[in-house]
């Protein structure tokens, strides 16, 4: 896993890219404050700025950082462990404060003949076992571990039995080192053997980052069955790779959320005396991305009870090249609102007074009504129109309304992406 860092000053946080990556807030010694994930690098590092504002942990680690450090990654799961390999080795002092008593989750190899692997709290590790990690999320490293399993199978019983173990039927542990055990023939026992530990060693080079020289490996193998006319063998590890490969793409982050930083119940009383929304379960936001080409692309973020919910996501490709954003974003509200997807509460736009007339145009035209905000930027502000027209910054004294901005963000993260995606495809037919 190649790790290029680059370094930013805190007043340049809007040159911070909007990708997946790791951080790492640095003092003026050159020691690392804290180091953390995320999906878009430059939304949670503006969210750990903000939430200086009001949160007094946030409020340390930006007022010793000198700069920020950060490292792409190509995906969620290296991410993951990228942040683990570099917690490890620099302990950086927030980060200890920020679990809140609560010990950090790892993997552990256990030390035995037969190895057994599962996740164990800090506190829980044994001295000569194989350790990875730190995690920050049971919930992560439980899920990391599930789809590991149905990659290379382990076992994670931690005492031996007679009896074949409950994922060996599922196949998830096989051979299993219960069946080994209870083995008698000496020459069966140490070819089973033989494959357990090769699992075991996959599993962990796959732990420490290596998923190139794994797929490598398995690409190896399946030729290899190929050659030798031993089909079945090949597909299943052609499927074992597929699985492999689908790793990178799997939510492994867990995106910001708004209960953890900011007052929900304050959003939600704002828009209540703004707009008399009484209900803010669903928020989407949408933005148009074009980038000078004729790919034009749309994207909906969606934000469920104060936390963005990347599974709700949604994504639009335009056709018509002789509109403008003005009607793109106006036909876009009419496809989504023709899908019988849940009803958003509240509609929010990238721009100001003319995109929320052609959104409010097209819930009109759907026969709907749902409110309809815009967001514009340099700086943030949230723009509504009543009235007439009311803008309000988003600062330290409206900290709730920094959340909106982070859904923005990743409205426009969303339809870039898509717009590249379709670029790519279109410059590999010439």
């Amino acid at each position: 896993m190649t790790t290029v860092f680059k370094t930013f000053k805190l007043t340049e946080v809007d040159n911070i890219p909007n990708s997946i990556g790791v951080y790492l807030f640095e003092d003026k010694n050159n020691n690392y404050l804290y180091i953390g994930k995320s999906i878009n690098l430059k939304s949670r590092i503006k969210a750990h700025i903000k939430a200086g504002y009001s949160d007094s942990k946030e409020a340390k680690i930006i007022e010793n950082s000198n700069k920020i450090k950060i490292c792409e990654t190509n995906d969620e799961f290296s991410a993951l462990i990228l942040e683990a390999k570099l917690i490890k080795k620099h302990k950086p002092k927030y980060n200890s404060i920020w679990k809140d008593s609560k010990s950090y989750v790892y993997i552990t190899v256990t030390n035995e003949d037969l190895p057994k692997i599962y996740a164990v709290r800090e506190t829980d590790t044994r001295k000569n076992d194989y350790v990875i990690g730190p995690f920050s999320s049971v919930r992560t490293t439980e899920k990391l571990l599930r789809t590991i399993r149905k990659i290379i199978p382990f076992c994670s019983q931690k005492k031996l039995s007679k009896k074949r173990c409950f994922y060996a039927k599922l196949k998830l542990c096989n051979p299993c080192p219960n069946e080994i055990s209870n083995t008698t023939d000496p020459t069966l026992k140490a070819m089973l053997t033989k494959i357990y530990k090769s699992n075991i060693e996959q599993i962990k080079k796959l732990l420490n980052g290596n998923i190139s020289d794994l797929e490598q490996e398995f690409e190896q193998k399946i030729k290899n069955y190929s050659n030798k006319l031993d089909y079945e063998k090949a597909l299943n590890l052609k499927n074992r790779l597929n699985l492999l490969q689908r790793l990178k793409h799997i939510r492994l982050i867990e995106d910001y959320s708004l209960k953890t930083a900011q007052s929900y119940e304050n959003l939600k009383k704002f828009f209540l005396e703004q707009l008399k929304i009484k209900k803010l379960n669903r928020i989407e936001c949408y933005d148009i991305s074009n980038l000078g080409s004729k790919f034009t692309t749309a994207s909906m973020t969606v934000m469920i009870n104060g936390a963005i919910d990347k599974n709700e996501y949604r994504r639009f490709k335009l056709t018509n090249k002789k509109q403008n954003d003005f009607d793109n974003l106006k036909n876009i509200l009419k496809r989504r609102l023709k899908n019988n997807w849940p009803k958003p509460d509240l509609i929010m736009v990238d721009g100001g007074a003319q995109q929320i007339k052609k959104a409010q145009e097209a819930v009109a035209e759907a026969n709907e009504s749902i409110n309809v905000i815009g967001i514009a930027k340099n700086p943030d502000r949230i723009i509504i129109l009543k009235d007439k027209k009311h803008v309000f910054k988003i600062t330290p004294r409206r900290p709730y309304l920094f959340a909106l901005a982070l859904l923005r963000d990743e409205a426009h993260r969303f339809a870039q992406s898509y717009h590249k995606q379709l670029r790519a495809k279109e410059f590999l037919k010439k």
